[in-house]
């Protein structure tokens, strides 16, 4: 295709650049399909220049009604799988989707049985309350695209800044609130000024954390490795002993 730039001089070049480049307010696509459909191509739409790979893994997820944890990204020129959910995704890209139901460590849903005059239901609940008693829950690293940037904890509130896309808490914005956003250092203008990510506050809302350490939890668990460690009971201190 060709491009129509009018007017000259300066004017006429920025004019060209801004067609070419885009606007970081502009909204702009990436194109996925899933390996398993062939070439259909889907779209998914964003503000900025370029989307995370944890938002896009979320939208998919939503719009197909699967589980986020169910489907990988996959880099369609190169076959590398986005594993980071910060990592940015320039606009225009093509992503393929691979459905991974069946990862270590969890199971296929069991069958539903219909039996006469039998609790089935409750059966299944108190056996499932006598394995919860008998094996602990063993817990995972916390997802990282649901950790805030800025203050390195569980998203609260969410704020996603228009200006490059990125999220933070929406008192962490509150804080860094200056001159500039603090991920892209653009000046804050009326258009650009975080706005609350709500399909984000929704997917953390969606976590059992059960499941996962927390970040306070590896902080404890941080300090008390550095911690000196206790003298044994019985041992006599440099005073004593002098």
């Amino acid at each position: 295709s060709s491009l129509a730039v009018s007017g000259s001089g300066g004017g006429g070049a920025a004019a060209a650049m801004l067609a070419l480049t885009g606007d970081k307010n502009d909204r702009n696509s990436v194109f996925f399909r899933f390996k398993s459909e062939g070439d259909a191509l889907e779209k998914v739409e964003f503000i900025g220049r370029e989307i995370a790979v944890g938002d896009l893994r979320q939208t998919i997820a939503d719009r197909k009604n699967l589980s986020k944890l169910d489907i990988e990204l996959v880099n369609e020129a190169t076959g590398e799988v986005f594993e980071k959910g910060g990592l940015l995704l320039p606009r225009n890209s093509c992503i393929t989707v691979r459905r991974t139901p069946l990862r270590p460590g969890r199971h296929k849903k069991q069958a539903v049985l219909h039996v006469e005059n039998v609790d089935a239901w409750g059966a299944k609940k108190r056996e499932e309350a006598r394995v919860a008693e008998v094996e602990p829950i063993c817990k995972r690293p916390f997802p990282p695209e649901y950790l805030c940037p800025l203050c390195s904890d569980i998203f609260n509130s969410p704020d996603i800044a228009r200006c490059c896309g990125r999220s933070a808490c929406a008192a962490c914005f509150e804080c860094k609130q200056g001159a500039a956003c603090p991920f892209c250092s653009r000046e804050w203008e009326e258009e650009t000024k975080p706005i609350p990510n709500r399909s984000l506050a929704s997917s953390v809302a969606s976590l059992n954390l059960d499941y996962f350490v927390l970040p306070s939890e590896m902080r404890a668990a941080e300090l008390a490795a550095r911690a000196p460690p206790a003298p044994a009971p019985g041992a006599a201190g440099p005073a004593a002993a002098a």
